[in-house]
């Protein structure tokens, strides 16, 4: 009985057919040489160039490699050529006078940049209130009175607020005392910051080290503007008194 060949088309398997019916799917390229094909002969499917039956099929079937094509030898690389450099043009004596020149101009602009930065783009004058008008009259009461009161109150405060374009805040303070009897010492002063909720966003301290009858003290305080500063309160926060009774009448009363 003549084998009968299953092969596989795709993922799909053909047949039985006979050896003759197998030839001419080979000679019409439905079989070719990696087509998977079982009998029953065989343990497992089989390339059908790998079945002695259908090998010389294939073999002939191949065509012959074709003549070998002579490869040119490559073209020598050209040989560079070389041209002197035009000479450069004539600087007429310039030299340094570049660098200079822009150097002196860079100069110009830093102090143009700084000197805008100092103006100020803001100036405010405050006033402090208080009980009593600086220097309308003298108060003569002694340290212990005053101690008894609060000593901040015969202490008058007025400042100028500038602000330069560097976003640093300029307190010039003035400071004067209306009472006759005493000096203060060591006067603390603060400009409390405020955001738009009256919440404390930052302070800018000062210090004066000594404020005697009739006199008028200047602070300037320096900072940094906090950031959502809505307003600034100025405030004595903290001062020693001694008593100033072997210099009393030597400033006057300021009138």
């Amino acid at each position: 009985m003549d084998k009968q060949y299953h092969y596989l088309s795709g993922q799909k398997q053909e047949g039985p057919v006979s050896f003759d019916v197998a030839l001419a799917l080979i000679q019409i390229g439905k079989i070719n040489a990696t087509t998977l094909i079982w009998h029953t002969e065989l343990t497992d499917w089989t390339p059908a160039a790998n079945l002695q039956e259908f090998s010389t099929r294939f073999a002939a079937s191949q065509p012959p490699a074709p003549p070998a094509v002579p490869v040119p030898a490559p073209a020598p690389a050209p040989v560079p050529v070389y041209y002197a450099a035009p000479p450069a043009p004539a600087t007429n004596g310039g030299g340094v006078w570049p660098m200079v020149k822009w150097l002196a101009i860079g100069i110009v602009c830093v102090a143009l940049v700084y000197g805008y930065n100092m103006i100020q783009v803001q100036n405010a004058q405050h006033e402090k209130p208080s009980s009593t008008k600086p220097f309308a009259k003298t108060v003569e009461k002694t340290r212990q009175e005053l101690e008894m009161d609060n000593p901040a109150d015969y202490i008058h405060l007025r400042y100028q607020q500038r602000q330069n374009l560097l976003n640093v805040m300029v307190f010039d303070v003035y400071l004067s005392s209306s009472a006759k009897k005493v000096v203060y010492r060591n006067v603390k002063v603060e400009a409390i910051c405020f955001d738009g909720d009256d919440a404390v966003v930052g302070r800018i301290r000062g210090e004066l080290g000594r404020l005697a009858p009739g006199q008028v003290q200047q602070i300037e305080m320096r900072g940094k503007r906090p950031k959502f500063t809505d307003r600034y309160e100025v405030v004595v926060m903290d001062m020693d008194v001694e008593d100033a009774d072997e210099i009393g009448g030597l400033f006057g009363t300021g009138n």
